[in-house]
């Protein structure tokens, strides 16, 4: 899928808030113990541990785990367009649904196809 940034960022924002208002920061509070794990060394939890920490509001931690969540995903997009075998579904927040059913639709046209195949490679 390949949303316009303006897109991308508004779902990355809602999908961050909505994440803290279920309880993100607690379930991050319960695993301080463990925060020096390789799994948690990730977006969102090293700024919300730095947040519990004392060293930033909870308002800048959210923004930072915005603004870093944004910046993976710009890296992510960088290196899936390198691959000349990924195929992209670009979309609009209003032609969104219509992209997911031509994504679903392209995968289990590609599932079929190969079924009994092996991958290329």
């Amino acid at each position: 899928m390949d949303p316009q940034r303006d897109e991308l960022r508004e779902r990355i924002a809602l999908r961050t808030h909505a994440m803290m208002r279920q309880g993100w920061l607690q379930e991050t509070r319960e695993l301080m113990r463990y925060r020096e794990e390789n799994a948690l060394n990730t977006v969102g939890y090293k700024e919300l541990f730095q947040h519990l920490d004392g060293t930033m509001s909870l308002e800048e931690a959210v923004e930072l785990v915005i603004t870093r969540t944004r910046q993976f995903a710009k890296r992510q997009m960088t290196w899936f367009k390198k691959d000349s075998a990924t195929t992209w579904f670009n979309y609009t927040s209003s032609s969104r649904d219509l992209a997911f059913d031509q994504a679903i639709a392209f995968a289990i046209a590609e599932v079929n196809r190969l079924r009994g195949k092996p991958l290329p490679q």
